[in-house]
């Protein structure tokens, strides 16, 4: 049995069983557009997305905590990773403070990944944190009722914007909504997959 060899951006060695010819292809132009500088990072999620079947298929009988750690999840965020920075400008300003309050409370759930600490942070009650986020670029927001769960990507925006929010849960400030997607399984999928990058 052959096996697949990968070495991340931090030199980790990631080995497991040769994935099927499909994914090997798969993977091979995920990895192509991650080295194409013409590229941006919304090209290369739309591309990964597109082959959520053949990832889906991989994944099937991983529990949905347990996908971030799966060989070709970290493959696959890592080829991420190196996008990020890529297309990252530090000459661009970063997006402004957003007040967030995230957490669970009863059958919701409101979770937020962004490459920025949570800055002032402070629990309001049971399980739920609020703080600001300053400093960030891109930011994952899973928000579901019951496991009905929606995914959304934000992007520094110049408009005050509240539009993602659940119950006592909110994402407030200046941003728009780069992507959403609200099938509960890909969704799921997506987190998994993107957060934290």
């Amino acid at each position: 049995m052959s096996t697949f060899v990968y070495e991340t951006l931090f030199g980790e060695c990631i080995q497991c069983p040769a994935p099927a010819p499909h994914l090997s292809a798969f993977l091979e132009q995920l990895g192509a557009l991650v080295s194409d500088p013409t590229t941006g990072e919304n090209d290369v999620e739309a591309f990964l997305f597109s082959g959520i079947s053949s990832l889906a298929i991989i994944f099937k009988d991983v529990a949905p905590s347990g996908i971030g750690d799966h060989p070709i999840a970290r493959v696959v965020k890592d080829l991420l990773r190196r996008k990020h920075m890529a297309c990252t400008n530090p000459a661009e300003p970063p997006g402004g403070e957003l007040n967030v309050s995230l957490g669970h409370d009863r059958n919701m759930v409101f979770r937020v990944s962004a490459l920025t600490e949570l800055r002032d942070k402070q629990r309001s009650s049971g399980n739920i944190i609020m703080g600001q986020l300053v400093g960030w670029q891109r930011i994952l927001v899973l928000s579901g009722v019951g496991g009905s769960d929606r995914l959304f990507a934000l992007v520094p925006g110049h408009e005050y914007n509240d539009k993602v929010r659940l119950g006592p849960f909110f994402v407030h400030g200046p941003y728009r909504i780069a992507d959403k997607d609200n099938n509960p399984a890909r969704a799921c999928l997506k987190w998994n997959l993107l957060a934290p990058w």
